[in-house]
């Protein structure tokens, strides 16, 4: 039951997060200058943001019909762990969403563990 609801979750916080990012439906507040400078550079790049948006819109449909959730896992984690340290280091405001994100993603990981146990294995 608590992996529904944090799969429903971070499903949920990455879609609106995806999403936002093609339509921006919801208004980005203000940023630092270190934050919109990285921020410039990335979306300069032509690929960056525009890549994380759709690992993070795949990955939310994989957990809303909880397909493949061990395998996208791995795929969110970087996006994930990336938005926590960017709002930990340049913007805090977005901690908010930011640590119940990383939360969220960790329990998951930690529920699915017996699958994740072979890739730490020595052969």
């Amino acid at each position: 039951m608590m992996e529904k609801v944090f799969r429903f979750g971070l499903a949920l916080l990455l879609l609106a997060n995806g999403l936002n990012y093609f339509f921006g439906v919801i208004p980005m507040p203000e940023m630092s200058v270190k934050a919109s400078l990285l921020m410039g550079a990335m979306e300069r790049t032509g690929y960056v943001l525009e890549i994380t948006a759709i690992i993070q819109l795949v990955g939310a449909l994989s957990y809303l019909f909880n397909r493949y959730v061990t395998l996208s896992n791995l795929i969110v984690a970087p996006s994930v762990v990336n938005t926590v340290l960017f709002t930990l280091f340049l913007e805090p405001m977005g901690l908010v969403l930011s640590i119940p994100m990383i939360g969220a993603l960790g329990y998951l990981f930690y529920s699915r563990w017996s699958q994740y146990r072979p890739l730490f294995q020595e052969n």
